[in-house]
C-alpha cells in the first residue's frame, strides 16, 4: 500500500510561514520600540517598552508551543511517517498507546501518543485532511484503536 498524506497541506503554511512572518514584523516593530526608542515621546515610556516586549515574548511562546510543533504525517498500511519538513521518522503502529481528536470547528487536530519516547517526543500534533483521515481509519479499522 502506498502512504497517504493525512495531515494538512497548510500544516506547512502553519509551521513555517506564519511564524516567521508574525517573527520577523512583530520582531522588528519590538526592536524599533524598544532598542532604538521609536520616533515618538510615547514609546520613550518604559511601561510601553516593557509591554511590546511583553507582546512579542508571549506570542512567540504561544507559536512555539502550538502550531510549531505541528507534523506532517503519512499513513501506510503497516507503518506511519511523522516529518517535521527536516527530518522524517517512521513508526509502527504498535509504538501508538492512544490517539486524540480535537474539533477547534476550523480545524481538526488530532494527537499521536507514544508507549514510548520518539525522536519528537511523547506527543505529535498534526491537522486532519477530515475526508482522508475518516476514509483512512474507514479502509483500516484494526490499525488505531
Amino acid at each position: 500500500m502506498e502512504e497517504i498524506r493525512v495531515s494538512s497541506s497548510w500544516t506547512l503554511f502553519y509551521k513555517v510561514f506564519l511564524p516567521t512572518v508574525w517573527i520577523v514584523f512583530f520582531g522588528a516593530l519590538t526592536f524599533i520600540v524598544v532598542i532604538m526608542g521609536g520616533a515618538g515621546a510615547l514609546s520613550s515610556h518604559i511601561t510601553i517598552k516593557l509591554g511590546v516586549l511583553a507582546f512579542f515574548l508571549s506570542g512567540l511562546a504561544l507559536l512555539w508551543l502550538t502550531i510549531m510543533n505541528l507534523k506532517r504525517v503519512e499513513m501506510a498500511e503497516d507503518t506511519f511517517y511523522v516529518t517535521n519538513y527536516f527530518k522524517t521518522y517512521k513508526y509502527s503502529y504498535a509504538s501508538l498507546k492512544e490517539v486524540k481528536e480535537w474539533d477547534l470547528f476550523v480545524m481538526h487536530i488530532t494527537v499521536f501518543k507514544f508507549i514510548e519516547k520518539t525522536a519528537f517526543g511523547n506527543k505529535i500534533f498534526f491537522i486532519q485532511r477530515r475526508k482522508i483521515w475518516t476514509a483512512f481509519l474507514a479502509a483500516n479499522p484494526d490499525l488505531i484503536n
